[in-house]
């Protein structure tokens, strides 16, 4: 759902540990909410974060059904070089709509990617739908980074009236998955 762009092209640095710790800093960073191209300032390294948007969960219908939680979107980080000479385009990928009609399902997240010429595209694929059957959404995929880590998905549930809640996004490694649910009477 968002994508972020660091760097610190055109700074000199005493050492490495400075110039990693300056990458970080909110100062150094750009995050895009929609869609846009960009073009960098100055050519140079750039580190490229990409989120794939979250899936809504479902609707259940009173005491009838049991739904699921969304799934978070996949997350994929990249250390690029960028061209001062190139516009870059920027998509991000909305969350899943949601619903307030109940027995319902969600909606998937939407794509959210980072590409232009003379780069591979880094994708972070939207998070799956809550589903009314109460079946697990699966998390969002990524491809195209240094480091590719498929969004959490939603517990499943069983029963009448059980709801799960959703997955997390892991931009350190994991997506952590909701847990599981089942029973009758509860959300």
């Amino acid at each position: 759902m968002t994508t972020t762009i660091s760097g610190t092209s055109g700074i000199t640095f005493p050492d490495a540990s400075a110039q990693a710790q300056a990458m970080y800093t909110p100062t150094n960073m750009l995050s895009y909410f929609s869609s846009t191209t960009w073009t960098p300032s100055v050519s140079g390294t750039y580190v490229v974060h990409v989120i794939g948007g979250g899936g809504s969960g479902a609707s259940n219908a009173v005491n009838t059904s049991a739904a699921s939680g969304g799934a978070a979107g996949g997350y994929a980080r990249k250390t690029l070089t960028l061209s001062s000479s190139v516009t870059y385009t920027v998509t991000v990928g909305a969350g899943g709509a949601g619903t307030s009609t109940p027995g319902t399902s969600g909606t998937a997240g939407g794509n959210s990617s980072f590409s232009g010429t003379g780069i591979t595209t880094i994708q972070g694929n939207g998070g799956g739908a809550g589903s009314i059957s109460g079946t697990a959404a699966t998390g969002g995929t990524a491809t195209g980074g240094d480091v590719n880590v498929t969004g959490g998905g939603s517990g499943a549930c069983s029963g009448s009236a059980s709801c799960s809640g959703g997955g997390a996004v892991g931009i350190f490694g994991t997506g952590y998955s909701s847990g599981a649910c089942s029973g009758s009477g509860g959300y």
